[in-house]
């Protein structure tokens, strides 16, 4: 059951921004432009969101509460964080473990491959909610994104590490959407 949770969680938190979510979800018309405003904000000086690294988007759910850029509320517990204490597993160290990993896995994946796309890095805590269930209690988040001509960023591969171990835990595919919509060859890969 605790696998099942883990990977319900891990597909709420990579595909949350192209689900439709329930009304009390909702944001009011006021909280959606004020959060679209400051994420303009933050997307002007330090870049799209997707390629945030973990400290920015860490600081940004922490400051607003939210994600940037979405029409819903999204429960704390699922937003990223900076991590709190030190963590055997350096944000550097969980890049080079997906990497290495990533190209390991498939082999349409190269390291030029991954040169070619946009990163971005989060780090979650779920120890900060004592009834959530997870694969891991503090974990990074490696995103490979790539820029598409409608400006949007597409994910293309994720890989979760564990912050404590430095063992991957579950990694996201989705290497053949032509678009954000496109979930035909997307694949959650539980690691064991």
């Amino acid at each position: 059951m605790k696998k099942v949770n883990a990977l319900l969680l891990a597909i709420l938190l990579m595909l949350a921004p192209c689900l439709a979510h329930a009304s009390e979800y909702d944001l009011s018309e006021d909280e959606k432009k004020y959060l679209k405003e400051v994420t303009a904000e933050w997307e002007w000086a330090f870049g799209p969101n997707e390629t945030w690294d973990y400290r920015t988007r860490g600081l940004f759910s922490y400051l607003y509460g939210n994600l940037p850029n979405v029409d819903w509320q999204v429960a704390t517990e699922m937003l990223p964080t900076i991590p709190d204490e030190e963590v055997k597993i350096s944000c550097e160290e969980a890049i080079s473990t997906a990497k290495a990993f990533l190209i390991d896995y498939d082999d349409r994946i190269t390291d030029a491959y991954l040169e070619s796309l946009a990163m971005g890095t989060k780090f979650y805590n779920a120890s900060v909610n004592p009834s959530a269930s997870a694969i891991c209690e503090r974990s990074w988040v490696i995103q490979f994104f790539e820029h598409m001509n409608s400006s949007e960023y597409l994910m293309r591969c994720s890989c979760y590490v564990d912050a404590e171990t430095g063992d991957v835990v579950m990694i996201a595919l989705n290497l053949k959407a032509k678009n954000r919509q496109d979930f035909d060859d997307y694949k959650i890969i539980e690691i064991e």
